[in-house]
């Protein structure tokens, strides 16, 4: 084998593993943007779900009274009124210490968060209903639902 043959395949094989590696970091970057872009899609995803709970349980009690914001133990608290056979009942939505809770108990009992399921957490809770429209904000943003039926 002449000396311009081995320098020959020496060059070659450094070619080749030059493209190897650059292959390899190509990859590797590929993989981090993609981790990178799906967590922050997940993020978004668990921001929004606790606004469209909120946003949906206003929607699915969307008939004449029974969605009312009080002030209570707990401050502002949203109240979704459900008249039953056996009397009526009332969802309260409110937060304490940092959390979010959903109590369902009947109406005119007081509040309770032993009773209540945590929801996530938020520093921030503002809810506030002026001319048929509920107005929610938290920590994850602002969601505002028009309700159809006449009070």
């Amino acid at each position: 084998m002449s000396d311009q043959s081995h320098k020959s395949r020496i060059s070659e094989m450094v070619r080749y593993a030059v493209a190897i590696v650059i292959l390899l970091a190509m990859v590797f970057l590929a993989v981090n943007s993609y981790q990178a872009v799906t967590t922050m899609q997940n993020e978004n995803n668990d921001f929004r779900k606790e606004l469209s709970y909120l946003a949906n349980k206003v929607r699915a009690a969307d008939t004449t009274g029974a969605v009312e914001v009080n002030s209570g133990k707990y401050g502002d608290a949203l109240v979704i009124i459900d008249n039953t056979e056996s009397g009526a009942y009332e969802t309260r939505i409110y937060e304490d210490d940092g959390i979010l809770y959903e109590e369902y108990q009947a109406q005119g009992t007081e509040y309770n968060k032993e009773l209540a399921t945590k929801i996530t957490s938020t520093d921030k809770y503002k809810v506030s209903k002026a001319d048929n429209v509920i107005s929610i904000e938290t920590d994850s943003g602002k969601t505002i639902v028009s309700l159809r039926a006449e009070e």
